[in-house]
């Protein structure tokens, strides 16, 4: 928007009118709860255009922003200027928001990570989630689960009550076998699960291990010794030695099958997610993985033919992404992978419900 100033504060109080030196008025709305001790953000963006001012308002409350837009003289609420498409974008988030705050149900997602004591290394998921959730009007409360002390032992009782599964990115060979053990108990369980990077990576190998006994398998991140790396370093990759000069960076092509659930959730068959990762599907154990048996290759990258996105058929909601699409979502534009995947979820909720 051009002619935009931002300016913020942070105070608690009643409704005011507040007049900076440029002589800009708008309208600050605070909370009428004198008993909350919450703090209030507020961030104003002011519009040069003298007749058309608008507030808004920022509230943080457990972690989200609420926003609610006010007409300068609080006659009118308004969904934008002139331009279509920022009149869209406030009414998309003006949506959001009364979606957000009135949810008609509450689900558990479990979150599975090596850095869970450290919830900013997942942010963009746990926002993506609540973009999700407010899309299918439902509460998300996030249950994280330290991988590190996940085992097949304990797994049952940590999980059961869940009803979807992220299992999260991640560098090393920290906490993998709690990854691979929830994955078993969803996939045996028929919860909604969805890998993200590692996540993809580590539903392969645990499909490898425990239904096509192959034992040996593994990725060269956890063992670089193994007999069978069907997670790797691609061809043009081995050669360099700088590290980050390894890593699969930025916005990809993949191709999508047709009739698979990523294509339904989509709505189209050719779509770029960003990337962030180091190592691959080794395409040389392809056909040993994916052509028999029901995990199957959905998407691919056209230019280099790697595996992108994987589904498990025998499964309600099985998907595993090499990509990260919590990078792509917003307010006004949910990530289909995450509203799909929550959507999964709540007829999960639904079913237990019923039993």
């Amino acid at each position: 928007m051009e002619g935009v100033t931002l300016f913020a504060s942070s105070c608690k109080g009643a409704d005011k009118i507040i007049r900076n030196d440029q002589k800009r008025f708008f309208l600050l709305l605070f909370s009428e709860d004198s008993q909350s001790e919450k703090e209030f953000f507020l961030i104003v963006l002011a519009s040069t255009d003298t007749k058309n001012k608008i507030g808004l308002y920022f509230h943080l409350h457990h972690s989200v922003i609420d926003e609610c837009f006010f007409h300068q003289n609080r006659s009118e609420f308004l969904f934008g200027n002139n331009d279509p498409l920022q009149r869209n974008l406030l009414l998309a988030k003006v949506l959001f928001l009364k979606k957000y705050k009135n949810p008609k149900y509450k689900i558990k997602i479990g979150l599975v990570g090596k850095y869970v004591e450290l919830q900013d290394s997942y942010k963009s998921i746990l926002e993506a989630l609540i973009h999700a959730g407010a899309t299918n009007e439902v509460a998300v409360e996030v249950v994280s689960i330290h991988s590190e002390f996940l085992n097949q032992s304990n797994s049952h009782e940590k999980l059961k009550s869940l009803h979807g599964l992220i299992v999260a990115p991640g560098f090393g060979g920290r906490g993998i076998d709690g990854k691979i053990d929830a994955i078993t108990y969803v996939r045996e369980n028929k919860i909604p699960f969805f890998g993200i990077c590692l996540g993809m990576q580590m539903a392969i190998i645990e499909y490898a291990r425990n239904l096509l006994n192959l034992q040996n398998e593994n990725s060269i991140e956890i063992d670089e010794s193994t007999e069978y790396p069907i997670i790797n370093l691609m061809e043009s990759q081995k050669g360099i030695v700088n590290k980050g000069g390894t890593m699969r960076l930025g916005s990809w092509d993949c191709n999508l099958t047709k009739n698979s659930r990523v294509a339904a959730a989509y709505k189209i068959t050719k779509i770029a997610e960003r990337h962030r990762h180091r190592y691959e599907f080794n395409n040389e154990y392809r056909d040993r993985i994916f052509n028999n048996g029901t995990l199957k290759v959905t998407g691919v990258n056209p230019e280099t033919d790697l595996v992108e996105i994987i589904e498990n058929i025998d499964h309600p909601w099985f998907v595993g992404v090499q990509f990260h699409p919590e990078y792509k979502s917003t307010v006004s534009n949910p990530h289909p992978l995450f509203v799909a995947f929550i959507k999964a979820s709540l007829d999960c909720f639904s079913d237990q419900q019923k039993k």
